[in-house]
């Protein structure tokens, strides 16, 4: 039941409807990962995913819910996609649409839900993980651009 509420939130997301990614959080809600260990609230996550979004079309987070216990929902993303845009973000400005297809490995990661809505989500990014590693993987460069 609240594994069904994390998969809403990734499929919103990979949907580019913000909304509706939004209305599956709680107004409490952080957003952290090893990548990012300082926890980030809602909006300012959605927010950088927007300025994200116009790089890549066919994104798909491929959630799968691996268990739930009581408030806590396991999982893992497994990111994947195709850079056909450009961002207006100036850290990854200067990437033009290379038309090439990314697969990150899956990433485990760790929810609560509260009354029907997330309040924390933590991504355990392994190495190539996260945006480093889709712009590795776009690019065959170093890792480090964002």
């Amino acid at each position: 039941m609240n594994g069904a509420v994390v998969v809403a939130l990734f499929n919103a997301i990979d949907e580019g409807d913000f909304a509706r990614a939004k209305s599956c959080l709680s107004d409490d809600f952080t957003r952290s990962s090893t990548l990012h260990p300082d926890p980030m609230d809602g909006d300012t996550w959605l927010g950088q995913l927007k300025l994200i979004e116009p790089l890549f079309s066919d994104v798909s987070h491929n959630t799968a819910i691996t268990a739930e216990d009581g408030e806590e929902v396991r999982g893992t993303v497994q990111l994947t996609g195709c850079h056909t845009g450009r961002t207006t973000l100036p850290a990854l400005s200067h990437l033009t649409p290379t038309g090439k297809r990314f697969s990150l490995p899956p990433e485990p990661f760790v929810a609560r839900v509260r009354e029907g809505r997330i309040v924390t989500i933590h991504v355990a990014m392994g190495e190539g993980g996260g945006l480093p590693g889709i712009i590795k993987q776009l690019t065959g460069g170093p890792d480090d651009g964002t």
